[in-house]
């Protein structure tokens, strides 16, 4: 209604103030205004599956000092689908998707599988549970990429590269609930996850970038 009403005071206006309205403008507004819905990104998750890559690099070793996306056998999946299967759903948590690994472990701990548990909710101490479960500060073979952020005091929470660039999608798995390619504000998961282009919602603290050999990523 309100639409309609703008439309029938501006076309009266410019009838008292001899305003000269085109006739396609004209036609338009007695049509009336229509409201468009709003904007929202055209795809909210990359195509589902395994992509390939470049093999015959893997010998090869990363450029110094070059950023994650330069690994040269990196490991994507893309495969949020099969977490969330009715089996698994609940039973895995946001380290057994970073990991890529189905462990049934809904609490699943950086850490326990290595023997040496996450003692506090801390940048040392979950780190220290990483590297205790094989992760390490650069590229593999089957190179898994993932990316810590902490809750301070409260939770951490971890992301996962699934596919390549030019897009370089994230996926990631709140607890026990589905795994997802958005942030907190239903916005693609995408390269940066910088605040700006990714609502991490209280995960405020980013601690870096971490690898593993895809075959060798397993939790407890």
């Amino acid at each position: 209604m309100r639409g309609e009403r703008a439309a029938d005071w501006l076309l009266k206006i410019s009838e008292r103030k001899h305003l000269a309205l085109s006739y396609d403008v004209q036609e338009v507004l007695q049509e009336g205004i229509r409201t468009l819905p709003p904007t929202r990104e055209a795809n909210l998750q990359p195509p589902e599956g395994d992509f390939d890559v470049d093999e015959s690099r893997a010998a090869e070793p990363a450029p110094r000092g070059a950023t994650w996306w330069a690994c040269n056998s990196p490991y994507y999946t893309a495969n949020a689908s099969v977490f969330n299967q009715p089996e698994y759903v609940t039973r895995n948590n946001c380290y057994c998707f970073a990991s890529n690994h189905l462990a049934n472990s809904r609490y699943a701990l950086p850490g326990r599988r290595g023997g040496r548990p996450a003692t506090s909710i801390t940048c040392g101490g979950v780190i220290d549970g990483l590297r205790a479960d094989g992760w390490i500060d650069g590229c593999q073979v089957n190179t898994l990429t993932i990316v810590l952020v902490i809750w301070p005091n409260v939770d951490y929470h971890f992301y996962r590269v699934v596919t390549g660039g030019g897009d370089w999608w994230w996926g990631h798995k709140p607890g026990g609930t589905p795994a997802r390619y958005t942030d907190d504000s239903n916005r693609a998961l995408k390269q940066p996850l910088s605040p700006i282009n990714c609502n991490r919602g209280s995960y405020v603290h980013f601690r870096g970038y971490f690898y593993q050999n895809n075959s060798t990523a397993f939790v407890a």
